[in-house]
């Protein structure tokens, strides 16, 4: 099976990949509106175990999701995100774990796909 989810806002790509977690899915994700991620009674941040061991304080996390939405470097900020849900899937026991870029690259302002399988 695989779940996939395309330009769900904040905490939404995270439930779909919370689900794809449980359920041994693949996954195909192009997360958007990465400012609206927060903590909630199923999900906590940062998501990795390897972000968890530098950034002590969701309020931290959030400051960089925040900026991934509104900074004129948020490309950066976008990957940091999404770097720590690759690595989250890494920790669940997914092979393969991959960010690219939707094409044509125009097609949307927050333009990373995230590719997973175990």
């Amino acid at each position: 099976s695989s779940g996939i989810n395309a330009e769900y806002g904040g905490s939404a790509t995270d439930i779909v990949l919370q689900h794809c977690v449980r359920s041994h899915a693949a996954v195909v994700s192009s997360p958007c509106c990465y400012g609206k991620i927060v903590n909630s009674d199923t999900l906590s941040y940062p998501k990795s175990e390897r972000f968890q061991r530098v950034i002590h304080r969701s309020d931290d996390y959030f400051t960089v999701s925040r900026l991934a939405d509104h900074n004129s470097n948020s490309e950066n900020y976008m990957k940091c995100v999404d770097i720590d849900r690759i690595e989250h899937l890494s920790d669940c026991g997914y092979e393969f774990a991959s960010i690219s870029k939707l094409k044509p690259l125009t097609c949307s302002p927050k333009n990373n796909l995230i590719v997973a399988f175990k």
